[in-house]
């Protein structure tokens, strides 16, 4: 009964979400509902560090939605158009989409080509820049944590949080100092707001479950999706990214 009941469940979710995973719509879902709040349909997002899935998942078949990456998987999100390219150089003209996102890819960067990527996002956006990217001390502390309970339970390191770890997290100082800096190399301006995402501790208990190979846990995790609309609300502090929202005036 309990199996029966379980493979119905694991089935409403993966019709209702498909390919969603909780950790990641997390980071994403605040981007989509001000994308949602202020563009039509058909607008041109440019997606920064896709994979080959990223915002497009969580957008229900919204938005003209480009992706650039320097690998992708063998998947694709169906309303995802990708292109391989590098965030420091992306092969777009300038104002090529209404906005440009880029969730947890800042990391994986060198404090140099940072720079270099969100001046190349500033440049190809028209109207809004959202990055977000964990950022702290405590966020380190958790990024360690995880990386060893992974090799604990895996027997290898976690690729990612080794890239968190060697480039170490961006500072919010730097990060808004690029933009600043950006912003006058492109002849732009606009304003700047930063907000948090994703409180630490739930975080840390996510990828505890998502990571572990207790197969009960693990489905749990899955089953958290049911629990989307108040998780969703879970950004208070301390929280383990910050996300930023550079919104450009057209006028220049």
């Amino acid at each position: 009964m309990l199996k029966k009941l379980n493979r119905r469940f694991t089935k409403y979710l993966n019709d209702k979400y498909p390919n969603w995973d909780i950790s990641i719509a997390l980071r994403y879902l605040p981007v989509y509902e001000d994308l949602e709040n202020n563009f039509k349909p058909d607008a041109r997002i440019l997606d920064v560090g896709s994979g080959e899935f990223g915002l497009a998942t969580y957008c229900r078949s919204k938005f003209n939605i480009t992706g650039t990456d320097i690998d992708f998987g063998g998947q694709r999100e169906k309303n995802l158009k990708i292109v391989r390219a590098s965030a420091e150089k992306l092969p777009f003209k300038d104002r090529s989409f209404d906005a440009v996102v880029s969730i947890d890819m800042l990391e994986h960067l060198s404090p140099e080509i940072r720079k270099m990527a969100i001046s190349e996002m500033i440049r190809v956006s028209n109207n809004k820049v959202y990055l977000s990217f964990p950022t702290g001390n405590f966020s380190r502390h958790i990024d360690m944590a995880i990386s060893r309970y992974y090799k604990l339970t895996h027997g290898q390191e976690l690729p990612f949080l080794k890239e968190h770890l060697m480039f170490g997290l961006p500072k919010t100082k730097d990060i808004e100092g690029f933009i600043k800096n950006s912003l006058r190399a492109n002849k732009k301006s606009g304003e700047i707001t930063k907000k948090g995402n994703t409180n630490s501790l739930l975080w840390f208990i996510l990828l505890l479950l998502g990571f572990s190979e207790v197969n009960l846990l693990t489905s749990f995790y899955h089953k958290l999706l049911f629990f989307l609309p108040i998780l969703n609300l879970m950004h208070f502090w301390p929280t383990y990214r910050v996300a930023y929202l550079v919104n450009l005036n057209n006028h220049d």
